[in-house]
């Protein structure tokens, strides 16, 4: 156990100071807890309550223990399932004596034996419905491919993913029917190939195809240019990336960057829909790869997804870049709100002085701020 000097207490109720244990978390879990978590929600509500709940419960019988690491524990609290360790007492590395929440991601709840496995499809509208075809070769067989994955507040399904990202290339007027053309190549990514726990494995993972996740995606985009003259900037690719399918084309561009050879994507563009990722850093790694984007109407979807919004204020100068690149909107217009709550990330929360600084007051305090549009 080390490096918890600079976690901060839960909640009010979780300093150690009122019944049970203090309950710390890594501040830097912020974005991510805001991905799982809508705190308005029943749902979120109650895994809230679990989570302070942990003052008194954490390491009891509904926990997972590890085998190698006394005191480290995983347990699925309400919609999300939680890392944590369990410290008797104080030292120069921790905080003094509490439960310290270190990861956290989706709990995926069971989706059952006959869910379909994370990896690529082909996805073709037949009569009146979307239905899904293993694409084995790693070839992609259409203009227009969509990355990401649906949860439905119980489970992820392929299929479900499938229809609703069909629904919205025939009816959003984003995409081009000509260009559809009634099929579509479906990257589907669950977040549990996005997060990471160690060495646990959950049922959910256990339906993962094989390599999938973003090393699969790199190859993918690694074949399809193989066969094509570099010279023709003619774009063949539409890929339509929503909200956590921003986090693995993001890992996945960097994995080809170092295994291409110089090689450049240039016939693939892509588009991104509520993006859980800051996309002035992922622009970069677009550019970088010699990959296209176009100005598109997606202003409205972004400024009704807290998350997508909360991702930018990592490095807010880096994300009005990279929304100049993405959006048809006078996005510096947004610079100043997105940087003063960048300010508040950085220095508040991650960096500040403020020992009785709470995650729940952060959580409270960027909602706020994003609550309505992009600011007050």
């Amino acid at each position: 156990m080390s490096g918890y000097k600079n976690f901060i207490f839960f909640h009010p109720k979780t300093t150690g100071m009122q019944d049970g244990r203090a309950v710390f978390i890594d501040p830097n879990l912020l974005p991510r807890f805001i991905d799982l978590v809508d705190i308005d929600s029943a749902e979120g509500k109650r895994t809230a309550s679990k989570l302070i709940e942990l003052r008194g419960a954490a390491g009891g019988i509904t926990a997972d223990s590890n085998l190698k690491t006394a005191g480290v524990h995983r347990e699925v609290m309400g919609v999300v399932e939680v890392l944590y360790e369990v410290v008797q007492q104080g030292g120069p590395e921790n905080r003094g004596a509490g439960v310290y929440i270190k990861k956290i991601r989706r709990a995926n709840g069971n989706s059952g034996s006959a869910a379909l496995p994370a990896g690529f499809y082909q996805s073709d509208y037949k009569r009146t419905e979307w239905a899904l075809t293993p694409i084995m070769d790693e070839a992609i067989p259409t203009a227009v491919g969509a990355i990401g994955a649906v949860f439905d507040e119980t489970a992820y399904d392929a299929l479900s993913t499938a229809k609703e990202y069909g629904e919205y290339f025939q009816t959003s007027g984003k995409v081009s029917h000509k260009l559809l053309n009634n099929s579509f190549s479906l990257y589907y990514a669950p977040s549990f190939v996005v997060d990471e726990l160690g060495g646990w494995e959950t049922k959910s993972q256990k339906l993962l195809g094989p390599n999938a996740g973003p090393e699969e995606l790199a190859r993918i985009l690694n074949k399809s240019e193989r066969s094509w003259d570099e010279r023709d900037q003619t774009i063949k690719y539409h890929w339509y990336v929503f909200k956590e399918g921003a986090k693995i084309l993001h890992r996945a561009l960097k994995i080809f960057k170092q295994k291409a050879g110089g090689k450049k994507l240039q016939q693939h563009c892509f588009y991104f829909v509520n993006p859980r990722e800051n996309l002035g850093l992922l622009m970069q790694e677009v550019e970088a790869i010699g990959a296209q984007t176009k100005k598109t109407s997606y202003e409205h979807e972004m400024v009704d997804d807290i998350a997508s919004k909360v991702h930018q204020i990592k490095d807010s100068s880096c994300a009005v870049r990279g929304l100049q690149k993405v959006a048809d909107a006078p996005w510096t217009r947004f610079d100043t709100d997105l940087q003063k709550c960048s300010r508040y990330y950085q220095d508040k929360l991650i960096a500040g002085g403020d020992s009785n600084r709470t995650f729940a007051d952060a959580v409270n305090y960027v909602r706020s701020e994003f609550k309505s549009g992009w600011g007050h």
